[in-house]
């Protein structure tokens, strides 16, 4: 599909220059999501066809069909014209209660019902008093008035020792959770009481609402009170937001200018930048981004503000993200002349009280879109020396010094790699040879070969089946392992016998008994179980034959 764009280059590029401008990061998107989607139906194909294999009757069950869509992302169009070149139908209103009850589960977990209907306390305060003075950018320890306690949906007069609520002061500042910064923690308090403050959050239009608990005292309205952050904890979060801007520019210089922000979480912990880039990232890259940050960071550079119009900023090439609304004034933040974003955040003033930068995890978020995690100043400290902590313990059990850690360990996994084959073949061997002490049993004309092994390897016991099929020539073979609590089994149906019997039915209904699950081809199957008891042993005697389409086996189990 991503030829198709060069046509549209061809026809439209001329119209909107960003499509030329960016086309070879737009086909290797469609070239990824196209190969993902392809994999995806690969995978759903195949699952899909060991069920209609392996089924009794002529519908595929809407549980699933849903399973497909909701674990594989398998569309229920593509099940359906599959389900339709079998004489297969599938049962939509079952789908459709599925994906209802998933649908309900994503709202209640979303908080839907509490978001359907605004507090109407917050609604009527912020129609009252429209917004609340921001004074964190110049401070962290300010004086103001109690405007308003909401408590619960009501708004109250006071509020006393143990009550949870929500203060909203003539001004604050507390900076209240937006553009990716959590919200401020601290202490509001005077004379006659202390206030926890557990968040900051805007409760309606710009009106910013304290959330906590009275720790002591009695809070009353229009009192005068003293608002006081948590200044270790601003200090890590700004640190981190300065962090996140060097790091975007970092990535546009060395990935490309195709890279964008997609979303950010900036906490006294951590920073989390999402971005638009077609690939992950390698470890020399990761190492070539976190060298620049960090270059850029020992240089020291003055971190400013300015207010600017709008107008302004756009001709100034200054980075903003194009889903979010800004007003008329702006507020831009410039790292030297290596950055310069639009941002409401706070920041360091210079970069060098960032310290240390380290990414820590790069990941995909979603076809197109990276995601890198990173942390700095103290929590830099303290994950090397995390690092340089597990890397003693190794060193002492090891009994080797730092510098020659990593020969040693790999010349014991080159050691315990050949040990294991060893093992393997010696099982196999060992296995192999005990294949003619079968517990046999007929049913009807067909002989039914079952042994039970104890912590085989699973490629092991497959061989052993391959074996055991060469020596019986005709029948079913059932190769059960036991391994701690669980217990594995393989079950296999020669050639000539695949028209009457299924494997994976077979190895589906004795996993109903054991606990667990499982299934296959008609002639190959694996599935597994639990051991349920301490004295439970697996009894090998298998009854009650049921016809429909082919027989089905299952499995009786004997306590003593």
């Amino acid at each position: 599909m991503n030829k198709i764009i060069d046509v549209v280059l061809e026809n439209y590029g001329d119209i909107y220059p960003e499509i030329k401008e960016k086309s070879s990061f737009i086909k290797k998107i469609v070239e990824a999501e196209e190969k993902r989607f392809l994999e995806t139906l690969d995978k759903g194909t195949e699952k899909l066809i060991d069920y209609i294999k392996s089924s009794n009757n002529n519908i595929i069950e809407g549980d699933f069909a849903f399973e497909l869509y909701d674990t594989y992302g398998f569309p229920l169009d593509i099940t359906k014209e599959i389900a339709e070149e079998y004489n297969f139908t599938v049962d939509e209103n079952s789908f459709n209660e599925f994906m209802e009850l998933q649908r309900k589960k994503a709202r209640d977990a979303a908080g839907e019902k509490e978001y359907a209907k605004m507090n109407q306390a917050y609604k009527y305060i912020g129609d009252e008093i429209k917004t609340t003075k921001f004074t964190g950018y110049e401070k962290i320890i300010d004086e103001s008035e109690i405007l308003y306690i909401v408590k619960e949906d009501k708004i109250v007069d006071t509020a006393t020792e143990g009550d949870a609520v929500v203060l909203i002061t003539k001004n604050t500042p507390f900076y209240a959770e937006k553009g990716g910064q959590i919200g401020d923690t601290g202490i509001i308090k005077n004379k006659n009481f202390k206030f926890k403050v557990e968040d900051t959050k805007i409760i309606n239009n710009e009106v910013i609402g304290h959330f906590g608990k009275v720790i002591n005292g009695n809070i009353t309205t229009g009192e005068k009170v003293e608002l006081i952050v948590d200044g270790e904890r601003r200090k890590a979060i700004r640190r981190n937001h300065t962090a996140t801007h060097l790091l975007h520019k970092a990535l546009r210089e060395i990935l490309g200018e195709h890279v964008k922000q997609s979303g950010s979480l900036v906490t006294d912990e951590k920073l989390r930048f999402d971005f638009t880039h077609y690939e992950g990232i390698s470890n020399n890259t990761i190492k070539e981004i976190e060298k620049l940050v960090n270059e850029k960071i020992l240089d020291n550079l003055k971190v400013i503000t300015e207010i600017k119009t709008l107008e302004e900023a756009k001709n100034e090439n200054v980075m903003a993200l194009f889903e979010e609304k800004y007003g008329n004034e702006v507020r831009v933040v410039k790292i030297s002349d290596f950055s310069s974003e639009l941002c409401g955040g706070t920041h360091v003033s210079n970069t060098g009280e960032i310290g240390l930068f380290k990414i820590i995890s790069e990941t995909a978020v979603s076809a197109g879109v990276r995601r890198i995690e990173a942390i700095t100043g103290i929590k830099s400290l303290e994950y090397l020396n995390e690092i340089e902590e597990k890397l003693n313990i190794i060193s002492k059990h090891l009994d080797a010094a730092q510098e020659i850690v990593i020969p040693k360990i790999l010349n014991l996994l080159e050691k315990i790699n050949t040990q294991e084959k060893e093992i393997k073949r010696l099982q196999e061997k060992l296995t192999s040879q005990s294949i003619d002490v079968f517990n046999v049993k007929k049913i009807g004309e067909t002989k039914i070969y079952t042994k039970i092994f104890e912590k085989v390897a699973s490629d092991v016991l497959r061989n052993v089946t391959d074996i055991a099929e060469n020596k019986i020539k005709s029948g079913i073979i059932i190769l059960f392992n036991k391994n701690d609590k669980k217990v594995n089994f393989i079950v296999k149906v020669t050639k000539d016998l695949v028209d009457k019997y299924h494997a994976g039915n077979i190895a589906r209904n004795i996993a109903k008994e054991l606990g667990g699950g499982g299934g296959g081809r008609p002639d190959f199957a694996q599935a597994g179980g639990k051991i349920h008891q301490k004295s439970m042993i697996l009894l090998t005697t298998l009854i009650n034959l049921l016809t429909n389409k082919g027989m089905i086996l299952r499995s009786v189990l004997l306590h003593y």
